[in-house]
């Protein structure tokens, strides 16, 4: 499964889309937290197809993958970083999110507010790259 190929072009460079806000990051870290971002991107497209699917296949290359993401990002932040916490709580939020989808999906009624807390906790990994730029900046300003 070339997971890759399924990827829309903007997940390549997600974390630069918030740069203007996080102006004392590198263009160097960015590059990196982009990296690190679409391989963790395309971790989670494989784990939907191992939950989804059933496809084990795919449980080689999340690994592979998520374990990619991690070298990259502890040679950002270090081992003892608040970026891990913030990684820890979005990684439950998703989590979180994935159960309540399959609860959801046999459910006959979805109220707005269940559809709505679904949707804030599935997009928990697009938040961590305001949260890895916000910890960046934080350090270098301190």
């Amino acid at each position: 499964m070339p997971t890759t190929e399924k990827s829309p072009e903007f997940y390549k460079h997600y974390p630069a889309l918030f740069c203007a806000y996080f102006q004392v990051v590198s263009e160097e870290t960015v590059h990196l937290l982009c990296k690190a971002g679409y391989t963790y991107y395309n971790a989670e497209l494989c784990l939907d197809a191992l939950v989804d699917e059933g496809d084990t296949k795919a449980l080689v290359e999340m690994l592979a993958l998520q374990e990619e993401t991690i070298k990259i990002l502890t040679s950002i932040y270090g081992y003892k970083s608040l970026f891990w916490g913030l990684w820890q709580q979005r990684k439950a939020e998703y989590f979180k999110a994935i159960q309540t989808e399959k609860c959801l999906l046999t459910t006959p009624k979805v109220s707005f507010e269940q559809y709505s807390s679904l949707a804030d906790d599935k997009s928990a990994f697009g938040k961590i790259a305001i949260d890895s730029l916000w910890v960046q900046s934080n350090t270098l300003t301190e």
